[in-house]
């Protein structure tokens, strides 16, 4: 295909654009002001950039594909999961997470009012909407590994995409500008008060400026804007997510000898507050590590990269390695980039491109499941879809010619 006939991404991308403030009014129920001005330009981008990728990877036209989809960042999800697979699926049937039911809804019918689509809203609970879409060619899961097994077993499909989370892990090298790496962190740990996939949920600094690093970043911490997700100058805002406070609260009691900075009072008028908070300790002795979906920064101390890289390879941290961010220079093992995707003196933000394929190798931040075999790898849609269905069409091929040719003789 040429890219005038994907001329219908442009035309999204620019539905986008002059549909601003309703896409504000919508998304400023579960996210903040900025975060949402990011996925918007995110999404444009990524609207622009699609016709290039569907025609690199050339992805077959297939039936049905099913989508649980995900619980933030659900613009810019919807537009990799639903608006660039529309180009070659005949149908796409998604639903929503329960916990963001209603603007992800809204979204979604902003779109299907406006454009013809083969999208299909479901809000079903997951059983039924799993016996409602058993039938489908593939499956998108976006949430937690555990129920994503779970997920599968009610499925009879040719294609399973997991999309989970990792520890996403910030580096800080040698030589690299301290004030530069503590406003990237701020920026990434604080990205809609917390609430992505992709916030780095350790931070790694040199033993020697841990401190130093430390004192800055609750220098920095105490200039932050607290206030509504519709405020375009607020820096975080309430947590949206149940039980995140709970959570949170919780892994304090359990590390609380690690806390070097808390204003959370014990009892608040405002449950679903949390302003930032601040672990500090050693990689030989480390607070625990939990995805916290809240303004938590966990910083941990290391002497050298070979300590640092061993930690890194233990079985856990490659079970769920997605991404590393690195920066200024380090000597990290090599085996490393066969399980993480690694920015150099990037944030994950900065780094991520939709037309690309997202995530590490670890089997419990994102896997592939093809033939009852899962391979943890980085997922971009249409290069699996072409990469399965492609085979197999070539398999019935050469099927077809070998009953062909036994006939003739």
């Amino acid at each position: 295909m040429v890219i005038s006939e994907y001329k219908i991404f442009d035309q999204y991308a620019e539905f986008i654009d002059q549909n601003r403030n309703v896409i504000f009014e919508i998304l400023t129920e579960i996210a903040t002001y900025k975060s949402i001005e990011d996925e918007i330009e995110r999404s444009i981008r990524v609207l622009k950039n699609a016709a290039s990728e569907l025609i690199k990877e050339n992805p077959p036209q297939i039936n049905n594909i099913a989508i649980y989809h995900s619980s933030n960042a659900i613009l810019y999800t919807f537009v990799l999961y639903c608006l660039i697979a529309s180009a070659y699926t005949k149908n796409i049937y998604i639903r929503p997470s329960h916990q963001v039911s209603s603007p992800t809804s809204k979204i979604v019918e902003l779109f299907t009012n406006h454009f013809k689509t083969p999208i299909k809203l479901c809000n079903f609970g997951q059983r039924t909407f799993a016996y409602n879409v058993g039938f489908s060619d593939v499956i998108i899961f976006t949430g937690r590994y555990e129920n994503s097994l779970e997920v599968i077993s009610r499925h009879k499909h040719h294609l399973f995409l997991f999309f989970g989370s990792g520890t996403n892990a910030m580096i800080l090298g040698n030589n690299f500008d301290l004030e530069e790496f503590t406003n990237k962190s701020i920026s990434s740990r604080i990205f809609n008060s917390g609430q992505d996939c992709m916030c780095p949920n350790i931070i790694f600094v040199p033993n020697s400026i841990v401190d130093d690093y430390a004192t800055l970043l609750i220098k920095k911490l105490e200039l932050l804007k607290y206030g509504p997700r519709n405020n375009p100058s607020v820096d975080y805002s309430d947590i949206f997510y149940e039980g995140v406070v709970e959570d949170v609260q919780k892994y304090l009691t359990e590390n609380h000898k690690w806390v070097i900075y808390n204003k959370n009072r014990e009892e608040v008028e405002n449950n679903n507050l949390l302003h930032p908070i601040v672990l500090k300790s050693s990689i030989k002795n480390m607070a625990g590590i939990m995805e916290y979906f809240s303004p938590v920064f966990n910083i941990v101390a290391y002497d050298n990269f070979e300590e640092l890289s061993q930690f890194l390879s233990n079985d856990h941290s490659l079970e769920h390695a997605m991404f590393l961010s690195v920066f200024g220079e380090e000597t990290l093992s090599e085996s490393l980039h066969n399980y993480y995707c690694i920015s150099k003196n990037q944030t994950i933000f900065e780094f991520e491109n939709g037309n690309y394929p997202f995530g590490g190798y670890g089997i419990k931040a994102n896997f592939v499941k093809s033939e009852n075999i899962s391979v943890g790898k980085p997922i971009l849609i249409s290069k699996e879809i072409a990469n399965h269905f492609n085979k197999i069409k070539n398999n019935e091929s050469t099927n077809d010619n070998q009953e062909s040719i036994k006939l003739s003789v």
